[in-house]
């Protein structure tokens, strides 16, 4: 079925984190201990999830998948690229992500975008971006700060052309969000996002390899059904325009 049906309602979705960056939950604030995500599933409330939808190509094809947190562009993509090898290959740790995140950072750069968000275009040289619902990925990175699940809006964060230096020594603004005020980075929001590359580049979602430029983001609007925390802040009281 289509996530763009009715059917997707018909169904709630609950969730006990068992992987390694549960990035998804810690947007819903769902415990990481097992037990006590478990007792959301009695306890919990459910909400309407918006979820996104991106075009990509594969081998000259276009490919379309759905996605609920995250999608990562340019080195974000490459990070998870190298790390889903390692998976292949039985290997994983914080510590082979970190050597992904930095064997990437050596390798990856920059590239002409042109990125239309809605009837806004953008000109940029880019290194990395993120389109998304949620506000973490890879591993409790805050890319998306102001991100909110049900408010039919993806969030945008653009990384510019920035020195590998600056890049290592912001790192830890990641973790709290307080990188988007870096003058190399800009953030905005939409509802449909067309992105083409000079030469092209990856991507990923849900950090799932997802192939490669040009793209194309659209949003359902609260198109899942998901149990949260009680006390989980939600805008299901505002009407989408």
């Amino acid at each position: 079925f289509s996530c763009s049906s009715s059917d997707c309602k018909n169904v709630s979705i609950g969730m006990i984190p068992v992987g390694t960056g549960n990035d998804w939950c810690r947007s819903l604030k769902i415990p990481e201990n097992p037990a006590q995500a478990a007792s959301l599933l009695i306890k919990g409330k459910t909400i309407l999830h918006d979820v996104g939808t991106i075009t990509s190509t594969i081998d000259s094809e276009k490919i379309h998948r759905y996605f609920i947190n995250v999608a990562g562009i340019g080195f974000d993509a490459n990070v998870a690229h190298a790390v889903n090898v390692d998976k292949g290959n039985d290997k994983r740790g914080r510590i082979l992500y970190m050597k992904n995140l930095l064997g990437s950072l050596l390798k990856s750069k920059p590239s002409k975008y042109r990125i239309i968000v809605d009837d806004n275009v953008y000109d940029k040289n880019i290194f990395s971006m993120c389109v998304g619902i949620g506000k973490y990925n890879g591993g409790g990175m805050k890319q998306l700060p102001d991100a909110i699940v049900d408010d039919g809006l993806f969030d945008i964060t653009m990384i510019e052309n920035i020195s590998k230096f600056s890049i290592i020594i912001n790192i830890k603004n990641l973790f709290d969000g307080s990188f988007v005020n870096h003058h190399k980075v800009s953030v905005s929001k939409g509802k449909k996002i067309l992105i083409e590359t000079e030469v092209p580049v990856l991507s990923e979602t849900d950090g799932e390899s997802c192939g490669q430029s040009p793209f194309q983001f659209n949003i359902l609007p609260r198109a899942l059904k998901v149990i949260v925390p009680e006390n989980f802040e939600t805008n299901q009281n505002i009407e989408l325009s």
